[in-house]
């Protein structure tokens, strides 16, 4: 099924759809008429032959193989090590220039040391390995947290004066500390800034009610997040925010209720270099999104002052794992967090992009470490 905006005189699903041809790309939208009614039609592809749940397909293909060519990539100031079209790595430490190994993080944030036989070639780069001798680096996280620590930090929470500010104020601090990470806010500050603390102000509601969370708390608060953006930089953009994957609905667009079937949109993340297209996530399949964000709910509504550190980095990195939206997933993902930490009784900070690419428990250091270095 294709994805498409039908404008509707009223909440009935649309009589008359024209749909593109199976030819087309995630890059293309176009818009066409059938009967004068005006159709957007939203290419999607293949659900993804392996997802971030589910990377065990590439590796038990990889493992076949005597030899993996490993390229790579440089995208955004990261260094990208690209082994098959859904299976990549981040590097995790700088390359020499004729490397024995390399260290590298996959999709679930473990790191990796990569025994190099040979440089294939320079310019592009590519390295010559066995997958089969890839060795898993146990990192300072599975030592565990300092639970004094913890305690210290959730008690000086538990007396700090952000506790006695109503959820507008509240809303503001948070607005404030979540701003100086974000990389979107010099182009649309205002926009931004709005959307961010609409968000937070929800999140602070339900936070001082004891309320939970709910599907449609999720898409306002996408809709809050993706304020002033495009996304996608599709025409389609502004009326897909807030419309779950695997989802269909009818919302309003300039004031007409317009039907939005986002059922089947298919999201994965990746760069082009020299016309190859390098994949760096698939994440889950439309039709798996709804059941995945219920579960989730679940578990985040359950959070209490008993609830590890780790649990909740595990529900953040869980709401940015099963990329629910079209766009603003992250920017969810973030407001949320800080919504968890203070629902388990820790206290707020600013949170980069980064979590893809580092366990829980290597989140949850570092963590930590910003909590001390900050003086909390």
């Amino acid at each position: 099924m294709f994805s498409f905006l039908v404008p509707l005189a009223s909440a009935e699903e649309p009589k008359c759809v024209s749909l593109l041809s199976k030819n087309s790309t995630h890059s293309e939208a176009t818009v066409e008429e059938s009967k004068s009614i005006p159709v957007l039609a939203i290419p999607t592809g293949m659900p993804p032959e392996t997802h971030v749940f589910d990377q065990s397909i590439a590796k038990m293909r990889l493992r076949k193989m005597p030899l993996v060519s490993i390229r790579q990539l440089s995208v955004d100031g990261s260094e990208f090590l690209q082994l098959a079209p859904s299976m990549s790595y981040v590097l995790d430490s700088p390359v020499s220039e004729d490397p024995t190994s390399l260290i590298a993080r996959d999709v679930d944030g473990k790191r990796w040391s990569i025994p190099i036989i040979k440089i294939q070639s320079f310019n592009p780069k590519y390295y010559l390995a066995r997958f089969s001798d890839f060795t898993p680096i146990t990192e300072r996280a599975a030592l565990g947290l300092n639970s004094a620590e913890l305690e210290r930090v959730k008690k000086a929470q538990t007396n700090s004066p952000f506790n006695s500010l109503g959820s507008v104020e509240k809303a503001e601090f948070l607005t404030k500390i979540q701003l100086k990470t974000s990389t979107h806010a010099a182009a649309v500050v205002d926009a931004y800034s709005r959307g961010i603390r609409d968000a937070n102000r929800l999140l602070m509601r339900l936070l001082d009610s004891g309320d939970k969370l709910t599907i449609k708390h999720l898409e306002q608060l996408n809709s809050n997040v993706n304020a002033g953006r495009l996304v996608l930089g599709m025409p389609v953009a502004s009326s897909l925010v807030g419309v779950l994957r695997g989802t269909s609905k009818v919302v309003k667009i300039n004031g007409q209720k317009t039907f939005v079937d986002n059922f089947d949109f298919q999201i994965h993340q990746g760069f082009t270099v020299e016309g190859d297209y390098f994949a760096v996530n698939s994440f889950p399949p439309a039709m798996e999104v709804p059941m995945r964000v219920e579960g989730l709910l679940k578990k985040i509504n359950s959070l209490s002052s008993n609830s590890s550190l780790v649990t909740v980095f595990d529900l953040y990195r869980e709401i940015i794992m099963i990329h629910p939206y079209v766009d603003g997933n992250g920017r969810t993902g973030r407001v949320v967090l800080n919504f968890m930490l203070l629902k388990t009784g820790f206290p707020p900070i600013p949170v980069a992009s980064e979590s893809l690419y580092f366990t829980s428990l290597e989140l949850a250091h570092r963590y930590i470490e910003t909590i001390r270095n900050n003086g909390t």
